[in-house]
């Protein structure tokens, strides 16, 4: 038999206190605050979650006074993004995965994401994803810039459709016929830099220009006593040099013509282009070059 005057009390749990990097939100109808029943959801912060893919999780107070789950046992850990894994011809620098970590992906040398892009950078995001998914990284062949523009000389492009090219591939620069590059060459191979630029395969030399080839300087006086009219400090390929003959005297078979004109030829021996490889002369040739004397012919008589 109940005795009169005692009276039933719902049990009483303790403040559940708080849970760091979360929030506390009452989810009971109850009215008795940390009575029996009564009931509470933690919900952790953005970017932070109790196991993966729960950012909340609720305790109530039960039969005991105790709450269920002990929120002294509770944790908002840093969501957890998981390994992005590796992106092809790259480097990935960051080994930490959690929410707000960056991880950067490098291209390796010859290698870029875009025009003067070498490397990405992913971010693990809130919802438990990088971005931008590594899935998305590209790292492709440098792509290069336009070939030089070498007067008196053009490119031979061995190259694949459609015509570009990527780092590490070859162009040959061939001078035109009368030029050289130097008493070496008259070709040269450039290569395409991890950076896109190209330069010359020749260890030291950084520019390279196409020299027109010069004639030696003509003779002052040359057989048959013709003398250098104009003269030049330097002959290249189609430039003339001018003889006058003596006084009294002219070159057959032309006439009573005193003067002759001579050439600057270079004249390209087989397909290899050097200054060994060329045949410099000045033409007519000289020793076919003569003046005779002046004959007057008969007046007859009056």
């Amino acid at each position: 038999m109940i005795s009169e005057g005692i009276k039933c009390d719902p049990v009483t749990c303790p403040d559940p206190g708080s849970v760091r990097n979360s929030k506390r939100f009452p989810t009971s109808s109850i009215r008795n605050i940390n009575k029996y029943n009564y009931a509470f959801q933690y919900h952790c912060v953005e970017g932070y979650w109790f196991t993966a893919w729960y950012s909340y999780t609720e305790v109530k107070c039960n039969e005991t006074g105790q709450w269920d789950p002990n929120p002294m046992h509770l944790m908002c850990s840093r969501v957890d993004c998981g390994d992005p894994g590796l992106v092809e011809r790259s480097v990935r620098i960051g080994e930490s995965f959690l929410f707000e970590d960056e991880v950067e992906y490098a291209c390796l040398k010859g290698f870029e994401i875009s025009k003067n892009n070498y490397s990405q950078i992913t971010t693990c995001h809130y919802s438990g994803t990088w971005i931008p998914h590594p899935s998305t990284i590209r790292c492709h062949a440098t792509v290069c810039n336009p070939l030089p523009d070498i007067h008196d000389g053009s490119f031979t492009r061995v190259k694949r459709e459609p015509e570009v090219y990527f780092s590490g591939d070859h162009a040959t620069l061939t001078c035109d016929v009368g030029y050289t590059i130097d008493a070496f060459h008259a070709s040269i191979r450039f290569t395409c830099q991890p950076n896109g630029d190209w330069k010359p395969d020749v260890v030291g030399r950084t520019t390279v220009h196409c020299e027109p080839i010069h004639c030696p300087a003509p003779p002052d006086i040359i057989q048959g006593g013709l003398v250098l009219t104009g003269h030049k400090d330097v002959y290249k390929k189609g430039d003339e040099a001018y003889y006058v003959c003596p006084r009294g005297k002219w070159k057959p078979p032309h006439g009573r013509v005193n003067y002759v004109n001579i050439t600057c030829t270079v004249e390209q021996r087989g397909s290899e282009r050097s200054l060994a490889s060329y045949t410099i002369l000045w033409k007519p040739l000289s020793y076919s070059i003569r003046c005779v004397d002046v004959v007057c012919v008969f007046p007859g008589k009056g």
